[in-house]
């Protein structure tokens, strides 16, 4: 009791029931989904062929949340903030962003603004390309531990086979192979060994060259449909991209911010946003059974012992142990796309760049509940890339009562948690429904396909006696929907009257408001 207390001082609470609402099916979607094994695919994208000052300013934040993210697991989202002394660069994520990205992304900012200084016809040719030359050196020796990565898997897992492939191949496939296994032998290994982590600007340089002309297209010709390792062909020369995807993002760093000139009339500086304490997922292990989980997602009966009994036949069987894990090891964090939008809506004298699109570039695409937060949040801000993945260690943004308009953001917080309970609850009955369909027809195949036996030998293949499969398959996570949503929590809530005894549960989560 004390402790909830000593954080109430800080922090104000969503109530501990309203947030298991989201989190219990949250985990157990997050385990439907993690089962199937399958690459998250993109529910958005922002791709676009325009050139516009808009499509640049997109790009310049783009450009700055590829270049700032100094490793794999580093995650940035970033966000032009217009105030009037002038403009601000904030960046939130994960890894060490005050001591490691905001210098580099400053003297990079710094070398940019000098860039800028120089009259518009001064921008072009040689001193562009000098320019684009200091610019890419600076970013490449902050990324040479990202692309090492890249070169180390390339040479070990995916090179190998491609070239082995090569050499036995076709003559008309291997038409301008040899000029590319001399390339690749000369700049990728030094004296026949591989490269160290040094010489990574070297190979970033040389990847980006061979883009632009005609070295790489031998490997198209081993991406036809039916070649035993297409895969690896279509890895190789994805691999060489992100090779040179740091040059790449330079490149669109110089050409959005000449295309801005008239915004960056002051020297641009890069500031952070502070990222998120880690919290403990707020699940109660005595409450994870699937009878309860089910009993809380609705109210009517039949509908969920419907999707008990659906449940129950198709969940794997280390689910509740799963669950159970989460809640005494699990914790959330603010996402940094998130951290983004809680600092611009706590704002008083600064805006966004363009309030008509509020954009925030990111690193990767974001997560589902991301996607559901942006889309469902009433100030509009614009779409970003995003994939269907479930993130179990995600959380709605922090909101301290001494933050200003911190009662109408708590009210909007509310509502948007509202939606996010309903929809994931939505998704969760429509997973649960398509991979007992999915099940029952696997088991009718098996069933129909069963090896026909003799009068006086048993037969192991029993009849389905399951309900027969309705029509259609709808696929998990299609558009997102926007839901008719209760007026209080309580009554979107659904499940049983049992919620006296969530009421009395006491789970500290902080960084949620109670007004």
């Amino acid at each position: 009791m004390q402790k909830a207390m000593t954080s109430g001082t800080q922090y104000d609470t969503h109530k501990p029931n309203e947030l298991r609402r989201l989190y219990e099916p949250l985990g157990v979607l997050h385990e439907l989904t993690t089962k199937d094994a399958t690459k998250p695919r993109s529910i958005f994208s922002t791709s676009s062929q325009a050139i516009s000052i808009t499509q640049r300013r997109r790009d310049f934040v783009d450009a700055i949340a590829f270049l700032g993210a100094y490793e794999k697991e580093c995650e940035i989202a970033v966000a032009v903030e217009q105030r009037p002394d002038g403009l601000i660069v904030r960046v939130a994520g994960t890894g060490d962003i005050d001591g490691i990205v905001v210098p580099f992304l400053n003297n990079l900012l710094d070398l940019l603004s000098t860039t800028l200084r120089l009259r518009k016809d001064e921008i072009q040719g040689r001193e562009k390309e000098i320019s684009f030359d200091f610019l890419s050196d600076i970013a490449l020796d902050f990324a040479s531990k990202k692309v090492y990565g890249h070169y180390m898997k390339l040479l070990h897992h995916i090179a190998p086979v491609c070239f082995a492939d090569m050499e036995r191949g076709p003559n008309d496939a291997n038409t301008g192979s040899l000029d590319f296994k001399v390339w690749f032998q000369e700049n990728f290994y030094k004296n026949g060994a591989p490269l160290s982590q040094e010489h990574m600007k070297l190979i970033a340089k040389e990847c980006f060259k061979a883009r632009q002309s005609i070295l790489l297209d031998p490997l198209r010709n081993f991406t036809y449909q039916g070649h035993e390792h297409v895969t690896y062909f279509e890895k190789f020369y994805k691999q060489l991209r992100k090779l040179s995807l740091t040059m790449d993002m330079t490149s669109q760093l110089l050409e959005s911010a000449i295309s801005l000139r008239q915004d960056f009339t002051n020297d641009l500086v890069a500031e952070s946003i502070p990222s998120s304490p880690r919290l403990p997922i707020p699940l109660l292990q005595r409450k994870l059974t699937m009878e309860g989980i089910a009993n809380r997602i609705s109210s009517d009966s039949s509908k969920r012992d419907d999707l008990l009994r659906k449940l129950q036949l198709t969940a794997p069987s280390g689910l509740i142990q799963a669950l159970s894990h989460y809640s005494q090891k699990g914790f959330t964090e603010v996402h940094p796309e998130l951290l983004v939008i809680n600092y611009f809506d706590a704002l008083s004298d600064g805006r966004l760049i363009d309030e008509r699109d509020k954009y925030i570039g990111c690193t990767k695409p974001s997560c589902y509940l991301c996607h559901l937060f942006i889309s469902y949040h009433p100030a509009r801000y614009s779409m970003i890339r995003s994939n269907s993945r479930i993130c179990l260690n995600w959380r709605l943004p922090d909101i301290s009562h001494r933050e200003g308009n911190a009662m109408a953001r708590a009210k909007d917080q509310k509502s948007v948690l509202r939606k996010l309970i309903d929809t994931i609850r939505a998704d969760l009955e429509e997973k649960v429904n398509n991979d007992w369909i999915s099940q029952s027809r696997s088991t009718e195949s098996e069933s129909e396909w069963a090896l026909p036996v003799e009068d006086d030998t048993i037969n192991y293949s029993s009849p389905l006696s399951s309900p027969e499969s309705p029509p259609g398959c709808p696929a998990a996570f299609t558009d997102v929907p926007i839901l008719e949503i209760s007026t209080t929590l309580d009554e979107a809530s659904g499940g049983s009257n049992s919620s006296d005894e969530d009421t009395r549960d006491e789970v500290v989560f902080k960084g949620r408001c109670r007004f």
